[in-house]
């Protein structure tokens, strides 16, 4: 059952039940009448108590440096993984840019979504101006004939 729960979860349950069994333990203590008569005994509980909130204390700070480890390693996993998507980023880009060929994306809506410096060119637009919106409405809109052509007709939206 523990296999797939990683050493910082177990640290934890296992402090967190050594903690609730040295409480119950120095409860039951209290609770004993022949210890709490004797003072020699009553010394024992103020010591077995002492003893108890000690080791709560060092539980929790133990508790407390692993889930700080846990969350920096989180961070430190999740500035990794977004130097890489920039990385990414961009080295799509510059391929876009570089490319001599129009290219350019459109999303389900048929509005799109990036176009590359070449492709703006070739349509005659800023890809400012085409970014965001519905390819159809500024491109396909009419055939050569000067005809409407539906969104229903269009292959591309």
């Amino acid at each position: 059952m523990l296999k797939n729960i990683d050493i910082g979860t177990r640290l934890i349950i296992a402090f967190s039940a050594i903690t609730i069994l040295v409480i119950l333990l120095g409860l039951g203590a209290l609770n004993s009448t022949e210890i709490l008569a004797d003072p020699a005994g009553y010394k024992q509980v103020l010591l077995l108590m002492g003893a108890q909130w000690l080791f709560v204390l060092l539980a929790n700070i133990a508790i407390a440096i692993v889930v700080i480890r846990k969350i920096n390693q989180e961070i430190t996993g999740r500035k990794q993984t977004e130097t890489s998507l920039r990385k990414s980023e961009d080295l799509n880009r510059r391929l876009l840019e570089a490319a001599g060929e129009g290219i350019c994306g459109l999303d389900a809506q048929g509005k799109t979504a990036f176009i590359n410096p070449a492709g703006a060119r070739m349509l005659g637009w800023t890809a400012e101006e085409l970014v965001g919106k519905r390819q159809h409405k500024i491109l396909h809109h009419t055939r050569a004939d000067g005809s409407p052509y539906s969104l229903e007709e269009c292959q591309i939206c």
